[in-house]
């Protein structure tokens, strides 16, 4: 047996290692980039949604008290905060979030019961909550704000009797 033959083999396993151990060096390094992608775009997720229900409670807390100086401008932050929220969701999950949150923004206003609005803001606490967990996504998220307003709605009419026949 020629003694070239070993050497080519044994350059060929080398070259060979050598191919498996870069791709998988490569690969690690893109596995952990785009987990730390991820971990962030939850964080994101999650500051943006406790700004928006930041928001809509301090709006809705104005709209209660009466103080329609300061409506203006926490209508604007309000839609600030919603806008944020829309622009960093995923594309899927835009139209459930845009539904759900234009509901709770256009529901605080001087003609609208404010219990309404405090029901739509506590659904939406529901639905963004569940959206920032990942348990509902695209139509899903416009789904669950149905049965969550009326979940909300049902219990501020409870508390309503309780208070009359109290």
């Amino acid at each position: 047996m020629d003694p070239l033959l070993p050497a080519l083999v044994g350059a060929g396993v080398g070259l060979i290692g050598a191919i498996v151990g870069a791709v998988a060096t490569a690969l690690v390094g893109a596995m952990t980039i785009r987990a730390g992608r991820k971990d962030a775009e939850k964080v994101q997720r999650r500051n943006d949604a406790v700004a928006v229900l930041d928001a809509l409670v301090r709006y809705v807390k104005a709209r209660g008290a009466n103080q329609w100086q300061a409506m203006p401008d926490l209508h604007s932050i309000a839609v600030v905060a919603v806008e944020r929220l829309l622009i960093s969701a995923p594309r899927r999950d835009f139209n459930g979030l845009q539904r759900v949150t234009r509901f709770a923004l256009e529901s605080i206003n001087p003609d609208t019961n404010p219990n309404l609005a405090a029901a739509g803001i506590e659904a939406s606490t529901v639905v963004l909550r569940g959206w920032c967990q990942g348990r509902l996504k695209g139509d899903a998220i416009a789904d669950a704000y149905g049965p969550a307003l009326d979940a909300q709605l049902d219990a501020a009419e409870a508390r309503t009797r309780a208070k009359a026949g109290a």
